[in-house]
């Protein structure tokens, strides 16, 4: 791929920036179930996986609670990155003057915005009563949690979004379903982890890069933040999901509430 030219954003593309930010901001706040079908359809063709390989979770606590019960050999299994940088290199045809104003004005806004949202649900899967599953490390659970929460997955997406319909990034025929597939996959499959077989039975590391499993978690079925992007709510849960599991929290910092 050739290296673009360009070297500064124009008036014209800086422009355009409040609106993508918006469009990636209202991807990783959605309150949309997933529908579930078209979920297994895209993940299927994405990675020619059979649908028995795919799991789904309604919350990432039902997804920490059963690592060991689905997947007893978790510790050979690790999780690896999801995104089109697999096919395409955008690195290689930004300027690094522009990539960094990319970063400065989409990239960082979306990630302080996601890290102020799920940080406090972080916290309570590490730190509150009866979470943590006794047989479950907190080096695993960061591994099967943290990298399920939609961060690197959408960081990559505003970033490539931008790149390929703004300044025109040229792909090819492979590049571009590759950058379809991953819209889909953004649109229909929600929060993914995609694990592969890193660890044998004897303990030996595998070579070979093999793609084995994918799990899915749902999103929130309610989310609330104050006019400065934090979790918040009074008197009810920050956050919730599907099969009860909420989070409470005021201006983003945990409220782990006493039993009654």
């Amino acid at each position: 791929m050739p290296r673009s030219n360009l070297d500064a954003l124009t008036p014209e593309h800086q422009s355009l920036i409040p609106a993508y930010l918006e469009k990636w901001k209202a991807i990783a706040l959605s309150t949309q179930r997933i529908d579930r079908a078209q979920a297994v359809q895209e993940i299927c063709a994405g990675w020619e996986l059979e649908e028995t390989e795919i799991c789904f979770f309604d919350t990432p606590y039902d997804m920490l609670r059963n690592i060991k019960p689905i997947l007893p050999e978790w510790e050979r299994y690790w999780p690896f990155d999801l995104g089109p940088q697999d096919v395409i290199d955008i690195d290689d045809w930004i300027t690094r003057s522009v990539q960094e104003q990319i970063d400065q004005h989409l990239v960082q806004p979306l990630e302080s915005l996601i890290q102020q949202v799920w940080q406090p649900v972080i916290a309570q899967l590490y730190n509150g009563p009866d979470i943590m599953p006794s047989d479950v490390s907190h080096e695993v659970a960061h591994n099967f949690v943290h990298d399920v929460l939609p961060q690197d997955f959408l960081l990559s997406g505003i970033q490539f979004d931008f790149c390929v319909s703004v300044l025109g990034c040229p792909l090819s025929d492979t590049e571009q379903l590759s950058w379809q597939a991953f819209q889909h996959l953004v649109e229909h499959a929600g929060w993914i982890l995609p694990l592969y077989e890193a660890i044998d039975e004897n303990d030996e590391k595998i070579d070979e890069f093999s793609k084995e499993l994918c799990w899915v978690c749902d999103r929130p079925v309610k989310l609330c933040l104050d006019s400065e992007g934090r979790l918040h709510a009074d008197a009810e849960p920050a956050i919730e999901f599907a099969d009860g599991f909420a989070v409470w929290a005021q201006h983003g910092e945990l409220w782990i509430r006493e039993s009654s």
